[in-house]
């Protein structure tokens, strides 16, 4: 398309006003030809553009009342510059093809009173486009509109940030018989709906195929509010919604494969924070056939109905639908039920399958009769927001766990056996899980073993525990994780364990804080990365047992720590250790703490600096003020054990030169071992890399590498160095 020059060929004018004919370049600026607007006006209350071929339109200024019905080919109308347009019937196509409409520039405003084609019939490959901080309002939208001389491909683009269409009435749609054609909105642009019946219809009549709409991005949304529907394929087939990177999109309801003979349509919501809200209904494969919806890479899908059946697949003659959830933290939630396949005796046929982590958040559960429905769980989660759910397999054996999860949000009395519920209708396989998501499992239990199903027998029997959320909590006499079992807190804050802990198999804390309030025996693995363990009760570690823990883990003591481990993984070298009555979740009010390293591998290995990272060390140990800290080992017996620590911190008592002695002799006791500490951390500068022994002829508080070691090796290094000059 050339450019408008300034010989452009000014419009003419007649009685029934028509600017344009088969001119090759026409501009309409309203701030330089003002005059001609006015002679517009003065003849009539609307002024009507009909482009043939190869022209340009363009309003820079204001304008109202200006009609645009492109008949011919590669024609552009644009509103930019922060032009301010009013308008009715504007037609991107009218019978022709390739024509594009476009309003851009932040403060353009272009309003039209009655609705958008792009594309009334003619050959298609017409486009839409408002950018860049524009708005345009209009009563609808509707992109390929009428199949007549093969109507195809026309498209919409909404994008960037500022970016505003609002649909005030009517039906929005694409593909009203024809097929092919797209609508994107992207980079932070909004549609707002506020009335239309329909707030988007893919494939709205006869045999559209292939019609495709993309909300994409974050903050890019497609708002609907009041009495409005989203149908993907409500004729036709492979029609398509994809919400994704962060977008958002809602209307009161959403139905894919919606009459018969549609069939193969899809919505697909995926990665974090893309969300779709209903706030009435999913129902997928209405009377259509084949519909599918996917929840995907941490994508949401909500709906507010509390009915059985408020999600939906295949519950009507002829409909068939099935939906997946899968990838950790995609979610699909409501607080009524979700149901698929047939509940009466005109059969629709329905599936569900959650998996990878995905998350079906309900109330009920059901599966249709003769085989109509499955519920699948594998390797997913079922979340419930009730101490009852219903699970209701109308079909025996069709709602079904293998390696899943049965989890628990925001109430206080989780069943954690299966007996006198509903969940005995499940059908469990492999090895399972239970999880509170800022809840709380039933009081009066007094024990519980987690273990896998090879040692159980039992896949009725839970092999792992899972705390995630806000304050999860655990309550029982006693807690026992088999050499199977495992237990799992991950991207918690506030979680509890209140039972005394047996781990045979494997603590895996992630992301959080977790409480042990009762006693903690370790004989398996404990895995932190980041976390922060607080140990109310007494912790001992078992001599096979380890500790792996990354840079800035916490484990905080409000009681002891009995360390007998000879297990070279053990690794805490870059952690902190505090031992104190408050803070972490210490709740204890305890002030005397033991650190017991008798039998463990944590040897004396003397002031050698590779033992700082190699010989059970701790990378920070914390003494809180008014706290004292007695650590102890195993001295004789064909072996003395040490502390080795990076970093001493007293910084919670006063650590000067008249205040050291009186507060070493306070925080710490070493009736027995040695105490070695890195001499050259900075954060132990105050120690002067200096050797203390103020127990009695017990153990020392000792620098690595003491300043004779230094000295020696200096020594030693000198006399390398001459003997290789003498030789030289």
């Amino acid at each position: 398309m050339k450019a408008p020059t300034r010989n452009s060929k000014l419009p003419k004018f007649s009685k029934n006003p028509a600017v344009g004919s088969d001119a090759e370049m026409q501009r309409l600026s309203l701030a330089r030809v003002a005059w001609v607007l006015a002679a517009i006006f003065a003849l009539a209350p609307t002024a009507t553009v009909r482009a043939q071929h190869n022209t340009t339109v363009t309003v820079d200024g204001v304008a109202s009342n200006l009609a645009v019905a492109f008949t011919g080919t590669n024609n552009l109308l644009q509103v930019i510059h922060g032009a301010v347009l009013t308008n009715t019937g504007t037609f991107t196509s009218s019978s022709a093809a390739r024509n594009t409409a476009v309003a851009a520039g932040s403060g353009t405003r272009w309003t039209n009173t009655t609705g958008i084609y792009v594309g009334f019939q003619g050959a298609g490959n017409n486009l839409l486009v408002v950018s860049s901080g524009a708005h345009l309002v209009a009563s609808w939208i509707r992109l390929g509109y009428d199949a007549t001389g093969g109507n195809t491909n026309n498209g919409a683009i909404f994008t960037d940030p500022g970016t505003l269409v609002l649909l005030t009435g009517g039906d929005n749609s694409l593909g009203r018989g024809t097929s092919g054609n797209w609508l994107t909105v992207s980079n932070g642009a909004v549609v707002s709906n506020t009335f239309s019946s329909a707030a988007l219809t893919l494939g709205a009549s006869g045999t559209p195929s292939n019609n495709r709409a993309l909300i994409t991005g974050s903050n890019s949304q497609w708002i609907s509010t009041g009495v409005n529907e989203t149908k993907v394929g409500m004729y036709g087939q492979g029609n398509s919604l994809t919400i994704a990177d962060g977008a958002f999109m809602s209307a009161r309801l959403t139905l894919i494969s919606d009459q018969a003979g549609s069939s193969d349509n899809l919505v697909t919501v995926a990665d974090r924070g893309s969300i779709l809200t209903n706030f009435f209904a999913v129902t997928v494969g209405v009377a259509g056939a084949n519909g599918r919806l996917i929840v995907s890479n941490g994508g949401a899908v909500y709906v507010g109905n509390t009915g059985a059946d408020a999600v939906g697949a295949g519950r009507s003659a002829g409909g068939s639908g099935s939906i997946l959830v899968t990838g950790a933290e995609s979610l699909l939630s409501t607080p009524g039920g979700v149901a698929v396949g047939s509940n009466g005796t005109l059969k629709g046929y329905g599936h569900l399958l959650v998996a990878d982590g995905g998350i079906v958040q309900a109330t009920r559960l059901e599966s249709g009769y003769d085989g109509t429905g499955t519920i699948s769980n594998r390797g997913g989660v079922f979340q419930f927001t009730t101490e009852t759910p219903t699970i209701s397999p109308l079909t025996a054996g069709s709602i079904v766990v293998t390696n899943g999860v049965i989890g628990f949000r925001a109430i206080h009395s989780a069943p954690v056996n299966l007996d006198g519920t509903s969940l005995t209708n499940l059908v469990f396989q492999g090895d399972n899980g239970f999880r509170l998501n800022a809840a709380t499992n039933a009081a009066g239990l007094a024990s519980y073993t987690f273990d896998s199903v090879a040692n159980t027998g039992q896949a009725t029997n839970y092999q792992r525990l899972i705390l995630t959320g806000k304050n999860p909590s655990w309550r029982s006499t006693a807690l026992t994780l088999g050499a199977g079992g495992e237990l799992v807190a991950t991207n918690t804050a506030g979680a509890s364990i209140g039972a005394a802990l047996t781990n045979l198999g494997t603590v895996r804390v992630v992301n959080g804080s977790v409480a042990f309030n009762g006693n903690v025996v370790n004989l398996g693995a404990w895995i932190t990365d980041p976390m922060t363990n607080a140990f109310n009760g007494n912790y001992t570690v078992g001599p096979a047992a380890t500790i792996v823990a990354a840079a800035g883990d916490v484990f905080a003591f409000g009681s002891n720590f009995v360390m007998q481990s000879t297990n070279r993984a053990f690794d805490m070298s870059g952690a902190i250790v505090y031992f104190g009555n408050t803070n972490y979740g210490i709740t204890t009010g305890t002030t005397n703490h033991l650190f017991d390293l008798a039998g463990s591998g944590a040897l004396d290995e003397g002031s050698n600096l590779p033992q700082l990272a190699t010989n059970f060390s701790i990378g920070r140990l914390v003494i809180a003020a008014d706290n004292r800290l007695m650590v102890t080992g195993q001295v004789g017996g064909g072996m003395t054990n040490a502390l080795y620590v990076g970093t001493l911190d007293l910084s919670a008592w006063a650590t000067n030169a008249a205040n050291l002695t009186n507060t070493l002799q306070a925080a710490i006791s070493l009736p027995n071992i040695n105490l070695y500490y890195d001499g050259n951390d900075p954060n132990n500068a105050y120690l002067g890399q200096e050797t203390f022994s103020l127990w009695g002829g017990g153990g020392s508080l000792i620098p690595v590498p003491e300043p004779e070691a230094c000295a020696l090796l200096l020594a030693g290094i000198l006399v390398f160095v001459r003997r290789m000059r003498d030789r030289g």
